[in-house]
């Protein structure tokens, strides 16, 4: 009999015990309930990947809350991976607790499974009463208004969290809904949640604040709010690259015409922007710039021969220093872009004196640039790249007849074998932008025929390198276009209209197959433009433009990302993340790291900042390594370097609670509503109202 040699951790673990969420009844009399959630942290020894195939999850003697989940999760030779249950495979128990939980994982190829076996328990939080205040008073709602939440939350970290709003009755619908009667349904103060007041859940002190972000305009959209600026020489020619979350380099034709590399810091989020470093080399007429790592910069340059200069950059980790770490030269070249395949390959695709599209796979090999495979293709008037992978990439050109066409490629395994793949076409097109969307995804973001900006997601396969047209739109006429992927299936158009920029954000739901312009941010006057993503997930991207006076200008935009306005405040042995607070709602003196806050205190005004399609409240807690004090905590996010902090349920104390499709209107008396006292909220949309 084979066993894997495995090892694995199961959270939420509270001294030994596997600890659950129990969960108000859906009225009162109802039979108890509980639920359960899993973060399996699995460690593989064996020599070989191992496939986790299946979950089982067993209560000794209750043969009937036995749940079978099914897993196909690849597990590196020697790799850690960190398993979730999802949302929809959260475990229901209904009836009495049982004593004793079993998990068990079983893998391709292997005889047996893995186990481990814990005390089950309900969670108590880390603060006095064993459970938190609700963080919304009932003195703040109108007569038949209660608060409510999603049924279920998003997974991961925050798989016990909560996302919570406020629905009243409507007697017109005859249901309660979460709009105010007689109000514009499409802003946020037509929403009876907007400007609630958000109490703290209990004694603590604040690790984290901010209150500088505007709210989403309106529910279904996303801000694109400009933070800091500044400005260098003069440009005629340029490109940018993330290095970091905070920190980005330009690569420009200088007023001189030398290839200028500047590195910038992002401080503050982006509310400043600082220049750390520059380097300058010989004459060039156009430039891409791409990085490979945090210190590794790769460029592309054609020089006023034509001819190709390709370097590597060493940048110092504290950004103040860029040196040539590695160059090489090719034949002559028209128009020229770059995309990073993985830390040490990139590919250039560019047009050829001919008029060809010509791709080479680069290879950093520290103090050597290598030339690994090249191919040709037909003919182009422009090119763009774009990195699927360490040995994908789709080209995006514009053909001799103006055209859209897509080409798939694949790398050899030696890296030395480039093979061609499918090929995609659309309507004509004069100006090109194309970014990575998923490592199956693209999209080409150009100036149509008739001048409108044309936007369209393709569909690669990773094995064949098929090419599908999933969905396109059409927006505005535009000048120039550049393009940028931010937070997971969304990305920015940066576009000139009449003259002046504008940043537009949009989600591509892969729900529907849609795209949709999320939102909108403009600044000045400007002929040239690039932009690229920052912020940790993609919040943030930076602009670069060149002025009226013909000089960069770098600009930091924030999307509507993360928490938005938020506290994360330490509770006992838990911290609790209260996001999406209408700006400027949080007093000044709490966004102060270490303010200590009461129970109950009023934190803020419930908004819709951040990742918020509508105005709500989003709270979860996750428990902090023994004996962390807040002073601790607070280095350690200052930091960049937070602790491992493995997530918790949230139960509630002092408020009532039952269905919310069963509430009767103006019947609290008689609504069979039950006491929250450790109770937690899930499995269907409770009407809560706090005592």
């Amino acid at each position: 009999m084979t066993v894997p040699a495995i090892t694995f951790s199961v959270e939420p673990d509270v001294a030994g015990s596997i600890v659950c969420l129990r969960i108000a009844p859906e009225r009162a009399g109802a039979a108890p309930l509980a639920m359960m959630g899993l973060r399996i942290r699995i460690k593989n020894n064996e020599a070989d990947a191992v496939v986790l195939s299946r979950i089982d999850v067993l209560f000794p003697g209750r043969p009937d809350l036995t749940a079978q989940i099914p897993r196909s999760q690849r597990i590196g030779a020697s790799a850690t991976e960190t398993v979730y249950l999802a949302p929809s495979e959260a475990i229901r128990i209904e009836g009495q607790l049982p004593a004793v939980v079993r998990v068990r994982l079983s893998f391709n190829g292997f005889d047996e499974p893995k186990e481990i076996e814990r005390p089950l328990r309900p969670h108590r939080s880390g603060v006095p009463a064993g459970s938190y205040a609700f963080p919304g008073r009932a003195a703040d709602l109108e007569t038949d208004e209660y608060f409510t939440h999603n049924r279920r939350h998003t997974g991961g970290e925050q798989f016990f969290g909560y996302d919570i709003g406020v629905q009243g009755w409507d007697p017109d619908q005859q249901e309660f809904t979460p709009f105010r009667p007689g109000a514009d349904r499409d802003t946020n103060a037509g929403r009876r949640a907007w400007s609630t007041p958000v109490y703290a859940m209990a004694d603590g002190a604040v690790i984290t604040g901010r209150n500088d972000r505007e709210d989403n305009p309106s529910p279904g959209t996303r801000v694109v709010q400009r933070r800091g600026d500044a400005s260098t020489g003069s440009v005629s020619a340029m490109a940018l690259a993330r290095l970091s979350s905070e920190r980005v380099a330009s690569v420009r034709r200088s007023g001189r015409g030398r290839l200028q590399l500047d590195v910038w810091d992002l401080e503050d989020d982006g509310a400043e922007v600082i220049r750390r470093g520059q380097a300058g080399t010989d004459p060039v007429t156009d430039v891409a710039a791409e990085a490979l790592t945090a210190t590794r910069l790769a460029t592309a340059a054609r020089r006023p021969d034509g001819v190709l200069d390709v370097t590597v950059w060493s940048v110092s980790a504290d950004g103040t220093h860029a040196t040539p770490a590695a160059s090489r030269t090719a034949s002559a070249v028209l128009r020229l872009s770059l995309a990073a395949l993985d830390r040490r390959r990139f590919v250039t695709a560019v047009a050829t004196a001919e008029d060809a599209l010509r791709v080479i796979v680069w290879e950093d090999a520290g103090a050597e640039l290598s030339l690994t495979a090249h191919a040709f293709a037909g003919q182009v008037r422009d090119v763009a790249v774009v990195g699927l992978g360490s040995r994908q990439f789709v080209t995006a050109v514009r053909t001799e007849q103006n055209g859209l066409k897509l080409i798939s490629w694949r790398v050899g395994a030696d890296g030395r074998t480039l093979t061609r793949g499918a090929s995609a076409a659309a309507g004509p097109v004069t100006d090109l932008a194309c970014t990575r969307l998923s490592p199956e995804t693209v999209a080409t973001c150009a100036r149509g025929a008739s001048g409108r900006l044309d936007i369209r997601v393709w569909r690669i396969g990773r094995d064949d390198g098929g090419i599908e047209a999933v969905t396109t739109t059409t927006w505005e006429p535009v000048g120039t276009v550049a393009a940028a992927a931010t937070f997971e299936n969304s990305f920015v158009t940066a576009v000139t209209v009449d003259g002046t920029l504008r940043v537009l954000l949009w989600r591509y739901d892969t729900d529907d197959e849609r795209i949709v312009l999320w939102g909108e941010g403009r600044a000045g006057h400007t002929d040239l433009v690039a932009v690229t993503a920052v912020g940790r997930h993609g919040a943030g991207v930076v602009t670069a433009v060149r002025t009226d006076a013909g000089a960069l200008k770098l600009i930091a935009w924030h999307l509507g990302s993360g928490g938005g306005n938020s506290l994360r405040i330490l509770h006992g042995d838990e911290l609790v993340l209260y996001a999406h607070l209408r700006s400027g709602s949080v007093p000044d003196a709490l966004t102060v790291p270490g303010r200590v806050v009461a129970r109950g205190q009023r934190l803020g005004l419930l908004g819709n900042s951040g990742s918020s399609s509508a105005p709500h409240l989003h709270v979860h807690a996750q428990r902090v390594p023994a004996g962390t004090s807040p002073a601790d905590l607070i280095a350690a996010m200052n930091g960049g370097d937070p602790p491992a902090m493995p997530f918790r349920p949230l139960p509630f104390g002092g408020a009532r609670a039952m269905r919310l499709d069963e509430v009767v209107p103006e019947g609290q008396g008689q609504n069979p509503f039950t006491e929250l006292d450790g109770h937690g909220l899930y499995f269907f949309k409770a009407a809560v109202r706090p005592d």
